[in-house]
């Protein structure tokens, strides 16, 4: 039976039925359609939603977003993560840095695995917003030889 006949989520469409139905899985007991998300699922449609609509931006709209959203990181690194707050002089960053992609190309250095894998805990911050979620341990395989334990957090988990 196709989509369109069976009255599926998504009928009216064209091509073969979905596994994912278009219509959100409710959160709410008794109520059968239209469908009510848990506060995870609302996140996730206004992430999709987002991204949805950013996919047509130009380069330069993209890129002006994505520096925003890096200068916040960085802002909040230069102060809680120790790894970056003792190297922040030595990269000639001082109080309110002009970000551009050249400025941070030719002041903060890229970083190598052995770097990361030495200095452990100096890389995680030691204040992760509370909004973010509860933080865990990550780990590549060590297909190197040398496994590198990271911390994710419920944020970076649903990005």
């Amino acid at each position: 039976m196709s989509a369109t006949a069976s009255g599926a989520a998504g009928a009216g469409r064209t091509g073969p039925p979905s596994k994912y139905p278009a219509t959100a899985h409710n959160s709410l007991s008794g109520l059968a359609w239209p469908g009510l998300p848990t506060q995870h699922g609302t996140r996730l449609i206004a992430l999709l939603y987002q991204l949805e609509l950013s996919q047509w931006w130009t380069p330069q709209q993209l890129r002006r977003q994505q520096f925003r959203q890096l200068a916040a990181l960085l802002q909040h690194t230069f102060k809680h993560v120790p790894h970056y707050r003792a190297h922040r002089e030595a990269w000639g960053i001082e109080g309110k840095w002009d970000l551009t992609p050249d400025s941070f190309a030719n002041r903060v250095p890229i970083l190598t695995r052995a770097e990361v894998q030495e200095g452990g805990a100096a890389f995680h911050s030691e204040a992760v917003p509370e909004a973010h979620g509860k933080t865990g341990d990550t780990f590549t395989s060590g297909s190197t030889g040398r496994p590198l334990r990271t911390l994710k957090t419920g944020l970076s988990e649903m990005l």
